[in-house]
């Protein structure tokens, strides 16, 4: 079984170099394709030691018109990459706080390369597009603990990617309409650190309004904007929204991380 993972990420630098080692133990890091976006330089220095292991990097998309058109980016790859006969069986697009694993039952998941790949296996041939239709989210400050919430993502077999949106929620392929399900779920390390998703929610904000004054981020949060809701909350008021009481316990997740040598994010 041969697997793309297509990534495009901006500053992630807690996340950049255990979703690195974490792809790049289950599929191999030549098989991962990641696009920077302009990054600082402690995330360029990670990629540059990471594409001297085989992460196939791409470093020419700086601009925020990039990021927005991410899903048509990451697929003209794809397309690409089929068209060349370079081998691959399926195309995982992902986000960088994304981590594919495989849920056996409700409140388990399997992380192992053995698993995922027997899951990939069951779907070999199919024309469709392939669903992932759960997330298990990090609690932050409970490592061993997620919360499993609906989170909609499309994947491809070989030779069926026609179109998807920026987010990968939807997708389409060329020769059905059909969605077909999978046990792929995605450990989602969403929910990051005080300043850093105030730092990042800032960035994504800016561009389409004035994020330093506090009557325009008020109104934005005001209306529902989550993002302008993380920068407008004290950090005792965002720790506050973790609770671990109703998520699921998992600490072969932790000790996953832990086992293939990077550990677990925000710990």
């Amino acid at each position: 079984m041969k697997t793309a993972i297509l990534m495009m990420q901006k500053n992630e630098d807690q996340l950049l170099d255990k979703w690195l080692d974490y792809h790049g133990f289950l599929f191999g890091f030549e098989n991962l394709f990641v696009w920077d976006n302009g990054s600082d330089p402690h995330s360029l220095k990670v990629l540059k030691a990471y594409e001297a292991l085989g992460v196939n990097v791409v470093w020419w998309m700086k601009h925020e018109v990039d990021f927005r058109r991410k899903g048509v980016v990451l697929g003209e790859k794809i397309k690409e990459l089929d068209k060349a006969g370079a081998g691959y069986d399926f195309y995982i697009p992902l986000d960088c706080d994304e981590f594919i694993a495989v849920e056996t039952a409700v409140g388990t998941l399997r992380c192992d390369p053995r698993a995922i790949n027997e899951e990939l296996g069951a779907h070999l041939g199919q024309k469709g597009v392939l669903g992932v239709d759960w997330s298990y989210y990090n609690i932050l400050g409970y490592d061993e603990h997620f919360w499993r919430k609906p989170h909609r993502k499309s994947l491809f077999a070989s030779g069926t990617f026609k179109v998807m949106d920026r987010g990968y929620h939807e997708g389409r392929a060329l020769a059905s309409d059909e969605r077909r399900p999978t046990r792929l779920v995605y450990l989602h390390y969403h929910h990051k650190p005080h300043e850093v998703i105030v730092e990042h929610s800032k960035a994504k904000l800016r561009p389409y309004c004035d994020i330093d004054d506090p009557q325009v981020l008020a109104a934005k949060a005001a209306e529902g904007n989550r993002l302008a809701m993380f920068v407008a909350k004290s950090r005792d008021e965002y720790m506050a929204m973790f609770d671990p009481a109703d998520g699921h316990h998992m600490p072969n997740i932790p000790s996953f991380f832990d086992a293939i040598g990077t550990g677990a994010p925000f710990r």
